[in-house]
Order: C-alpha cells, then sequence, then structure tokens
C-alpha cells in the first residue's frame, strides 16, 4: 500500500498560501489494519513526533477497524499535516464510528482521549467521513 502525495493549500500567511502536506491511502477489503499502520507510519516518519505517530496509528486503527465490519467498498484515508497538529479522514459509504455498536465505546473513547476534536459528517449520496485532528503537544 502506498501513500499517495495530494498538494493542498493552508490558511494564506501574509497574503500568501501555504502548502501542506497530505497523503491519500486507498484501502480495500484485502487490505488489513497492519498493513494501513505501517503506510501511515511510513508517512509521518520524520514529519512530526514519535509521540504524535504512534497517537496518530492508534486512532487510524479504531476508525479503519469500525469500518472494516459493514463497509465492503473501498475507503479512503486522508492524512494532512497542519500548523497545530495531523488532521485524519476516513471516507467510505460507512465511515461512522457510532455505527458498530460493538467497537464504537472504545472508538470513542480514543477519539475523545487523544483527539483535539474529530466527528462524522454525512453526505447526501449515502457516504460519510469521520475526521480527527490531533493537536502537537508543547510542553
Amino acid at each position: 500500500m502506498n501513500a499517495r502525495p495530494v498538494h493542498e493549500e493552508g490558511p494564506a500567511l501574509n497574503g500568501r498560501s501555504v502548502a501542506r502536506p497530505s497523503w491519500e491511502l486507498c484501502m480495500t477489503d484485502q487490505c488489513h489494519v497492519s498493513t494501513v499502520r505501517r503506510a501511515v507510519r511510513g508517512v509521518l516518519n520524520t514529519a512530526v513526533s514519535e509521540r504524535l505517530a504512534d497517537d496518530v496509528v492508534l486512532v487510524v486503527s479504531e476508525l479503519i477497524s469500525n469500518t472494516y465490519p459493514h463497509d465492503q467498498d473501498a475507503r479512503l484515508l486522508r492524512i494532512s499535516l497542519q500548523s497545530t497538529g495531523v488532521r485524519l479522514e476516513v471516507r467510505g459509504a460507512d465511515a461512522s464510528p457510532t455505527l458498530n455498536q460493538e467497537t464504537a465505546s472504545t472508538t470513542t473513547l480514543v477519539l475523545d482521549r487523544l483527539c483535539a476534536c474529530w466527528g462524522v459528517l454525512a453526505s447526501p449520496n449515502g457516504t460519510s467521513e469521520t475526521w480527527a485532528v490531533l493537536a502537537i503537544n508543547v510542553g
């Protein structure tokens, strides 16, 4: 599994937009969570602290594990580095962590504990996106 770099513009700084590094990983049914974790770790290798990378990998694992039981379509994971942390987006036909009641409590506990904020967006076409932002810890 390879992460595809994506060019993404950030908010303007002194009248100039700032490029933010972003990557997309397309996951299919044959893709194991351990493969996704390795790919995420590879993307974040030198971009963030080891502690933040560990937290990101754990959050990604929870989000991806929760979508596997009910989403038979390919899922897309987007990782964006921001000045304040790392933003994750999991898109798929059923990406909401509240849909699988067996794992929802664990997933929401992890998201609440490790993320500065997170949420679920539903689109009119029936797909959903779970997003999470992990802040850079200072100190």
